[in-house]
């Protein structure tokens, strides 16, 4: 029983594996804007440059170091920023108002690393027995 459960998270964990490696090859087609799902009003999920990104403005879509503000609008209230490090990018703006913006994009070989070690155990389990 307990070979028969691993082998079902091998062939979900390849399967995945098999996905994240499609939406990187997508690249080409794949627009954040137009291509996402959303949870809420607030909340977006899409893929771009062979990332997946998570982002609160629909119509803005995920923030990339465009320009937002210009000289005579409001300060922000808070702005914090992390990345483009370790295939990790990350942005949050406030502004006095209450309104925010912020982007979360983490690189797609993250879930290809994690979804790829079940199928190797399990290769490497055929090779040796």
């Amino acid at each position: 029983m307990e070979n028969r459960k691993f082998n079902i998270a091998c062939l979900i964990s390849t399967i995945l594996m098999v996905c994240t490696v499609m939406l990187c090859l997508a690249k080409p087609v794949l627009n954040p804007w137009k291509h996402r799902v959303s949870f809420g009003h607030d909340f977006h999920v899409s893929v771009w440059d062979c990332r997946i990104a998570f982002f609160n403005d629909a119509e803005y879509g995920p923030y990339r170091g465009s320009l937002i503000k210009i000289d005579n609008e409001p300060k922000f209230d808070r702005e914090i920023y992390w990345g483009d490090s370790w295939g990790i990018y990350y942005r949050y703006f406030r502004w006095q108002d209450g309104t925010t913006l912020w982007t979360l994009m983490v690189s797609l070989l993250y879930p290809f690393l994690l979804f790829i070690i079940l199928p190797a155990v399990w290769f490497r389990r055929r090779i040796h027995s």
